[in-house]
């Protein structure tokens, strides 16, 4: 039976509180896909601390409906290997195989846990430090996602994921809605809003905001202050490598 499951998700990790050992991670590349024609992607783990390093390696599911992330277990990718130890100073990979029985026709979204796992130790068994947990995302190409719109890791793809925008009321309270009619996800930084005066533009979300996966909508919340009117521009970052942020058409 599945899990679903609620994680908080940030770009490249979280902090949890645990147990003893907390190490320095490099990981690369943050942006991972298995495009068409691809079986598996490969992510580099390098450990830039001082401690032995001891990693668990999950993948789950990741399907977004009504402006809310679900994440379930799931049999689509297999980890080799799903746990490793890295010495101070080395590095190592893990490779995500899509299962040979996965025939998606479309785009589908994963998401990548990292954990340490403590070493307990006697002496020092009453001090409290850190453990880290890496997250990030992996999508894999259907059979019917066009080429042009597949990002091959920090490259560019030759066309911007589609999304669309339009002011409404969520569970009462003014937002944008972030529509994503498109056949790819698409990842959403430094939001800004822009009125019809051509005014300084209003930062409504500074950094990434999400990801919208295909046939998704997420909600922004508006300040209290903004209204309805008045306002005609929404324009966001796509890509980190985005020198500018791109204008998002009107619903």
């Amino acid at each position: 039976m599945k899990r679903c499951l609620y994680l908080l998700m940030l770009p490249l990790f979280f902090i949890i509180p645990a147990a003893l050992g907390a190490v320095n991670l490099a990981l690369w590349p943050v942006n991972q896909h298995i495009n068409t024609g691809e079986s598996s992607s490969l992510l580099w783990l390098k450990n830039t601390g001082a401690n032995n390093s001891n990693l668990s390696i999950r993948v789950l599911s990741w399907k977004q409906n009504q402006g809310n992330n679900y994440f379930e277990d799931q049999e689509e990718i297999n980890i080799v290997p799903p746990v490793l130890g890295i010495m101070p100073g080395d590095k190592a990979f893990v490779r995500f195989f899509v299962s040979p029985a996965l025939h998606p026709t479309d785009e589908r979204a994963y998401r990548i846990i990292v954990d340490e796992v403590p070493q307990l130790s006697s002496t020092n068994s009453d001090k409290v430090v850190l453990r880290m947990r890496y997250v990030l995302p992996l999508f894999i190409a259907g059979s019917l996602t066009p080429p042009a719109f597949q990002q091959k890791g920090d490259a560019l793809p030759e066309r911007y994921p589609q999304v669309r925008w339009e002011m409404t009321r969520y569970k009462g309270a003014q937002v944008i809605a972030l529509h994503n009619i498109g056949p790819v996800h698409a990842r959403l930084s430094d939001i800004t809003l822009q009125n019809a005066r051509d005014e300084k533009p209003l930062a409504l979300h500074q950094g990434l905001f999400g990801y919208v996966l295909p046939g998704a909508t997420l909600y922004l919340p508006l300040p209290p202050t903004v209204k309805f009117e008045g306002y005609q521009t929404l324009s966001a970052r796509f890509f980190d490598s985005d020198s500018k942020t791109v204008a998002i058409p009107h619903e």
